[in-house]
């Protein structure tokens, strides 16, 4: 079995209310979660201060850097890794991004409070889905699909 950890963290985002860092303070900013196909095993959770519906900020993480709207950088472990993110308009028009350096094919999924509606976009094209799906594999090879639509639904299907 995968070890997987994203339920949680999709509660974290709709019961936060408040967040502060070295660029603003932000009451009900929205809040996201960033996956980047040319790193398979981390993701980022990030409050949307700018409120431009993108993560702005170093990859890092840092603790210390406060000039950032990373909230945490979480871990995929056992062996678990991201194996592969699409966004489109629906699951049949699925597109998947490709691990490419010179182009930004990271995934991002932003709520903003109070609205339950999910803001889907490949890189910082601006362009929004409907639909994305974060393909999660075990070491054993098992893999799971997290499905998000932009009427904030999410859900694993084997």
């Amino acid at each position: 079995m995968c070890g997987y950890n994203f339920i949680p963290i999709w509660l974290h985002i709709f019961s936060v209310k408040e967040f502060s860092t070295g660029l603003t303070t932000s009451a009900f900013a929205g809040y996201g979660i960033r996956f980047d196909p040319n790193d398979s095993t981390h993701y980022i959770l990030f409050s949307d201060v700018n409120d431009n519906n993108h993560f702005d900020g170093p990859t890092t993480c840092l603790k210390n850097d406060t000039e950032t709207e990373c909230v945490q950088k979480y871990v995929l472990t056992r062996g678990s890794h991201i194996e592969s993110i699409c966004a489109g308009s629906d699951k049949d028009h699925c597109y998947k991004t490709n691990n490419s350096p010179d182009l930004d094919q990271s995934l991002g999924i932003v709520f903003k409070r109070p609205n339950p509606d999910a803001k889907i976009y490949i890189g910082s094209s601006g362009d929004l889905n409907n639909y994305a799906e974060i393909i999660i594999s075990s070491a054993n090879g098992e893999t799971k699909n997290v499905v998000v639509t932009a009427l904030g639904d999410i859900y694993v299907k084997k």
